[in-house]
């Protein structure tokens, strides 16, 4: 009972989810799991109670995080 009208429409939509998963993920590498770890850590304390950003504050807070994993590296 399918409406003959839709049915290219489903399968095109169809086609085009399977193509979507295929793509294979992509691996972090250690820096960018450092960074992520110290810049949750840290945006805090460049928040306001309600949770916006301070003025500057995504700048100061990425700026930090970066400088935090720089230093996290193999020792």
């Amino acid at each position: 009972m399918m409406n003959p009208e839709l049915a290219p429409l489903l399968d095109m939509m169809d086609a085009q989810g399977t193509q979507m998963e295929s793509k294979p993920k992509k691996r972090r590498t250690a820096y960018q799991r450092r960074y992520k770890a110290a810049f949750k850590k840290i945006q805090k304390r460049y928040k306001l109670k309600s949770g916006k950003w301070k003025k500057g504050g995504f700048r100061l807070a990425v700026r930090e995080a970066h400088r935090m994993a720089r230093r996290g590296g193999k020792k």
